[in-house]
């Protein structure tokens, strides 16, 4: 995916900040996105996308990619990256991302499986909601 700059911060609030930024209609990270879900629940109308940008979250995801980059070279195998899907009720994001760690299990509520945070490779309608993050 694409990342976005953020307006100015000092050092403190740039590993705190995160925004929601809009996937452009068209674009090839909107079609990819966009055919991901349909490729689930074909019966979607994908209207819009919204990419979350944690700073925090892609520091800590970014230098971790490296180590396991190194790992995997030294083992002679590839890395995989997996885009995975997370949804929610009508929480908006926002407060869901309240905490540094991004997805925080503590805030959240009993589910089917009990309390935690659940990510799928793929949508299910049984599991779908309203509001999902790629």
């Amino acid at each position: 995916s694409e990342w976005q700059d953020f307006a100015e911060v000092s050092q403190d609030e740039w590993l705190l900040q995160w925004d929601l930024f809009p996937v452009t209609c068209g674009t090839p990270e909107f079609h990819r996105v966009a055919q991901l879900l349909v490729d689930s629940l074909p019966e979607a109308d994908v209207k819009s996308i919204e990419r979350v940008q944690h700073r925090l979250l892609w520091k800590r995801f970014s230098e971790h990619e490296v180590e396991i980059a190194r790992k995997c070279a030294s083992l002679g195998v590839e890395p995989h990256i997996f885009e995975m899907w997370h949804g929610t009720s009508e929480t908006m994001p926002k407060h869901i991302l309240r905490s540094e760690a991004g997805l925080d299990e503590r805030l959240s509520s009993d589910g089917f499986y009990g309390k935690g945070i659940y990510l799928v490779s793929r949508v299910y309608p049984k599991l779908g909601s309203p509001r999902l993050a790629g």
